[in-house]
């Protein structure tokens, strides 16, 4: 392992542990190094696709991600990221991964995979049912 990777890893795994029961941690690395990352410690990768004038996107983040039960797991399970679908990155990831509408849920393998997708808002109760049936499906 190269030595910036560990330092990435390093920082990485100390942000997400430090705010694990607080709210869901999004790691701010670009898409690749995310994928390398959720590659190297082989675990899956939750994409929250959202847009700033969202509604139902702004609810999620200030009602579900902040909720410590959703936190958690999503912290011991997951890689998470947020993409902006109108900004950098988040305009071709949006068209990769055939995003249309907002929120837009998905769930990769660690190869970077889709193995489940969800539109729309979902509740803390919802959203951990779709997690659980994705874990299933790896």
């Amino acid at each position: 392992m190269n030595k910036h990777l560990f330092i990435f890893c390093l920082l990485i795994s100390g942000l997400g542990w430090s705010q694990s029961n607080q709210e869901v941690f999004f790691y701010s690395a670009d898409f690749e190094r995310t994928l390398s990352f959720a590659e190297e410690v082989n675990r899956p990768i939750f994409i929250d696709f959202y847009a700033v004038w969202c509604g139902p996107c702004r609810k999620m983040s200030k009602e579900v991600f902040t909720d410590p039960k959703i936190a958690s797991f999503f912290n011991a399970n997951f890689i998470n990221k947020k993409i902006n679908v109108e900004k950098g990155e988040g305009i071709e990831l949006a068209k990769k991964f055939k995003v249309k509408s907002y929120p837009n849920l998905v769930f990769l393998n660690s190869e970077g995979e889709v193995i489940l997708k969800a539109k729309g808002y979902k509740n803390a109760r919802k959203l951990k049912r779709l997690a659980i049936k994705a874990l299933k499906k790896m």
